[in-house]
């Protein structure tokens, strides 16, 4: 490969890693896959919003030493692959549902938040529920002791209601 082809895909690579801090990535090993295999694999992961790019280690090397991130290349061994969704939570969990068909795709690592991951943080990651999920969630905790201090405060002014209206029934029998 000449020189002026590795140069153009470097600059191809930093452009498409350039927000690789805020997306994140899952390296996967994609050895043993066919180009059909290949294909479906892309396919899947299209489905859950994620994008496969099979790059060459040394190139990629170089490109993320540029932007920065020069921790990831770590990750990079034998013909790997660089998994991006819109956040490492997703594609986190295209990788674990790809690997359910192809238990050949394995995964090298991860970036998430300034992180390289390893293969069990990546699966950990993929285990976090969705953010929507997440978020009502967080209302619930939220509310609940609200909701229980209500609750409480209301069976108090019923007790009170209670016993004032049985002390009234009380005056009104002694009155006859």
């Amino acid at each position: 490969m000449s020189r002026q082809i590795k140069e153009l895909m470097i600059k191809e690579y930093e452009e498409k890693f350039s927000d690789l801090g805020e997306r994140g990535c899952v390296v996967v090993q994609y050895q043993g896959l066919g180009a059909n295999a290949t294909n479906d694999v892309r396919m899947k992961l299209s489905e859950h919003e994620s994008n496969m790019f099979v790059v060459r280690n040394r190139l990629i090397a170089l490109s993320l030493e540029k932007l920065g991130y020069s921790d990831l290349k770590s990750c990079l061994n034998g013909p790997a692959a660089m998994i991006m969704g819109p956040d490492p939570v997703k594609a986190a969990k295209a990788v674990n549902s790809v690997r359910e068909d192809f238990p050949s795709f394995t995964v090298l690592g991860g970036y998430a938040e300034g992180k390289v991951l390893n293969e069990p943080a990546v699966s950990k990651l993929a285990d976090i529920p969705d953010r929507d999920v997440l978020l009502s969630q967080t209302i619930a905790l939220i509310s609940s002791p609200a909701q229980k201090l209500a609750n409480a405060l209301n069976n108090t002014i019923n007790r009170l209601a209670l016993v004032l209206n049985q002390i009234k029934e009380k005056k009104e029998s002694e009155s006859q």
